[in-house]
């Protein structure tokens, strides 16, 4: 198995150890490109601009050359910077590893890529300081808006976020008392029409199984819409898990503990063993 945190440490200890081959001579500037172009910068800004029907052929060959030769390549944070446009749209999502956090950032990096954006990801791995600290990162990079997968941002970053303007869509999780857009599930709805279905399939044992609550609303209004639905159906046994993503051996141990328990039939009084498929058709609660 891959040991992620060496691995990290690897490819960190690469990047201090060799210099990026632009490092090796000085980047070369507007003014380079003029002076080996026997041209002024603002002619040189005309043609990165797109506008080389102001310029003559001679002049455009002269550029074209110039560039080719001293290998410049514009800045294009600086050029936005001085628009007002940096087409950077961030995204701070709460855990990478989550496959349905690979569908989401799937998903808004080919819709920005369409519209002519560019995607900035930042993971938080579900901590709240990096939440706040890629907040304040995204900002310095002038983005203009922000995508949050949020793990629970606190009052801080709230305050931080309606003073800086920026256009800003959740993701599957709200803020609470945060008046923003949302993209998501009707969560109680959705936990309620899976336990019904599986009720009126005639299971007499159910298991909400999920990621570690935390701070998640979420995952919390979908336990509270399982435990809800389930009180209005006497006689069936409720139960809860919570396992981390990539626990592979945690989630076998509860999936089979789960199935072997015998529940107590509350109208006859006696023990009754859970059918065996019990356990594979609750995986439908999983969140």
């Amino acid at each position: 198995m891959l040991d992620i945190a060496n691995f990290r440490a690897k490819v960190f200890s690469r990047f201090q150890q060799r210099k990026p081959s632009w490092a090796k001579a000085a980047r070369a500037t507007i003014s380079d490109v003029a002076k080996a172009a026997k041209t002024g910068k603002t002619s040189i800004s005309r043609y990165l601009n797109g506008e080389k029907h102001l310029l003559s052929d001679d002049l455009l060959a002269r550029i074209e050359k110039a560039i080719a030769e001293l290998n410049y390549r514009p800045s294009l944070m600086a050029r936005g910077l001085k628009h007002g446009r940096t087409r950077l749209i961030g995204l701070i999502i709460a855990d990478i590893t989550n496959p349905y956090s690979v569908n989401v950032l799937s998903g808004i990096e080919a819709a920005c890529r369409e519209k002519g954006f560019t995607l900035l990801v930042c993971n938080t791995n579900n901590e709240l300081d990096q939440e706040l600290h890629y907040l304040d990162l995204l900002r310095s990079y002038q983005v203009e808006g922000i995508v949050v997968n949020a793990v629970g941002m606190r009052e801080e970053g709230l305050n931080r976020l309606q003073q800086s303007a920026l256009p800003m869509v959740l993701i599957d999780r709200k803020i609470p008392d945060f008046a923003c857009d949302v993209v998501g599930l009707d969560n109680i709805q959705a936990a309620t029409t899976a336990t019904e279905h599986l009720v009126e399939k005639g299971f007499e044992a159910l298991l909400f199984l999920s990621e570690p609550l935390g701070s998640v609303n979420t995952r919390r209004e979908r336990l509270s819409a399982f435990r809800t639905t389930l009180q209005r159906h006497a006689g069936i046994v409720a139960e809860n898990a919570e396992v981390p993503l990539n626990d592979g051996a945690m989630l076998d141990s509860v999936l089979r503990q789960f199935s072997l328990r015998p529940s107590r039939d509350a109208q006859s009084g006696y023990l009754r063993q859970r059918r065996p498929d019990a356990a594979g058709r609750t995986r439908a609660e999983a969140s």
